[in-house]
């Protein structure tokens, strides 16, 4: 899922979900106030943002029978981020470590050393804080599929490459699209936070 469909997705869970959930009466789990309430809402329909619009309305649907059959309270956050987990699975740029490491200011830093799509791949394999050894070996990746790269450019240049390695070679470009695509939402982010305080300050 690209940064733009996540934005979008996000507009969409907040309309068919948040929205309808607010309105509809249930009373906050545990006697939240109503603005915890709305702020927990929020956090779920973030969390559905990659679903489809018939499994938002699923899920609103879902979450209002649970709240009925327990004289309206509203389910706890834990319950429906489960009623979501049990519907379509999770992109892997819609998880936490994501957002950590690629969006963040380690982004930029990769693309510029060329090695945005190994760190990808290893956010992928290992979802977890990326160990200052750990970017030594996804460094030393990338100079490996470098070398490799302009061997395989070569062959199919020449006609000879083989269909592994067509398929090696474009498993890279497409993995270095989507790593620089989650790059560039977290720096236009960056930008836009920076353009509200300066507006705020002035």
């Amino acid at each position: 899922m690209e940064p733009e469909q996540i934005r979008s997705g996000r507009e969409r869970a907040r309309a068919l979900f948040v929205e309808r959930i607010a309105s509809s009466g249930v009373i906050p789990y545990k006697k939240q106030t109503l603005a915890a309430h709305l702020e927990t809402l929020r956090h779920v329909g973030d969390y559905a943002a990659h679903l489809a619009e018939e499994s938002l309305v699923t899920l609103a649907d879902e979450v209002l029978s649970a709240a009925a059959r327990a004289k309206g309270v509203c389910p706890s956050e834990m319950v429906m981020r489960a009623m979501v987990d049990g519907k379509e699975p999770r992109p892997f740029e819609m998880a936490p470590i994501v957002t950590n490491w690629l969006a963040s200011i380690e982004g930029p830093k990769a693309e510029a050393g060329a090695y945005e799509a190994q760190l990808f791949r290893h956010l992928r394999n290992h979802p977890r804080p990326v160990l200052p050894h750990d970017l030594t070996l996804v460094r030393q990746q990338a100079d490996s599929d470098r070398r490799r790269e302009a061997v395989v450019r070569e062959r199919i240049e020449n006609g000879g490459a083989s269909e592994e390695e067509r398929g090696w070679l474009a498993a890279l470009v497409e993995d270095r699209r989507r790593a620089r695509a989650i790059i560039q939402a977290g720096d236009a982010a960056r930008r836009e936070k920076k353009r509200a305080v300066e507006e705020g300050a002035a």
